[in-house]
């Protein structure tokens, strides 16, 4: 998790303003510190490029999920892992559809540097999702032989859900992939369930 000082808080509060309405490539940090109330100087003391910025702005929307995917879960442990399966699908829709530019135009110019970010979160998901399988095994609801794997292959699964870079047309309305991922959550919470002769 990433620690922020006040004023690169404003900074990336207000990358998100601009990012949403123009996109990351059209927004430039003279903008940005615009929107800030920020000098374009005190800008570049706090991240060394838009580049860096950019960066950041991706981690603090991964704290955002992950408050969301918090939130999520309450119950048994199967309930906890079909909830934390179908935030982890919806939160990533809701974020795709506002930022659906600015995901693409970053991602295009940022990959090499946001991939490692990307796979450390997946394996924080999957990490958490294993504690509940452990759980869920330990309570004689769950058979999993390899709860990590398992989880590892939840998290691949849903992301199937996931629609990064498609056109806004190619993309199904909120409810149906709302109802998809919590299908897909319960089949998978299925296949590992012990079940009783």
């Amino acid at each position: 998790m990433q620690v922020l000082d006040s004023e690169q808080e404003r900074l990336l509060t207000a990358a998100t303003v601009l990012f949403e309405r123009f996109g990351y490539r059209k927004t430039t940090i003279e903008d940005i510190a615009q929107e800030a109330g920020i000098g374009k100087g005190t800008v570049y003391l706090r991240f060394a490029s838009k580049a860096d910025l950019g960066v950041a702005w991706g981690l603090s929307l991964q704290e955002k999920i992950w408050q969301a995917l918090m939130e999520s879960v309450r119950g048994a442990s199967a309930d906890r892992i079909v909830a934390f399966l179908t935030t982890r699908v919806m939160v990533r829709y809701d974020l795709f559809t506002r930022f659906r530019r600015s995901f693409e135009e970053g991602f295009d110019q940022l990959a090499p540097r946001v991939q490692e970010n990307i796979a450390a979160f997946l394996e924080r998901e999957a990490q958490f999702i294993k504690g509940q399988i452990k759980e869920g095994n330990e309570a004689g609801v769950f058979h999993s032989l390899d709860p990590l794997a398992d989880a590892r292959l939840m998290v691949l699964a849903t992301n199937s859900l996931v629609f990064y870079r498609r056109r806004p047309e190619e993309v199904p309305d909120r409810e149906t992939v709302h109802l998809q991922a919590e299908a897909l959550a319960r089949l998978l919470v299925r296949a590992i369930e012990r079940t009783h002769a």
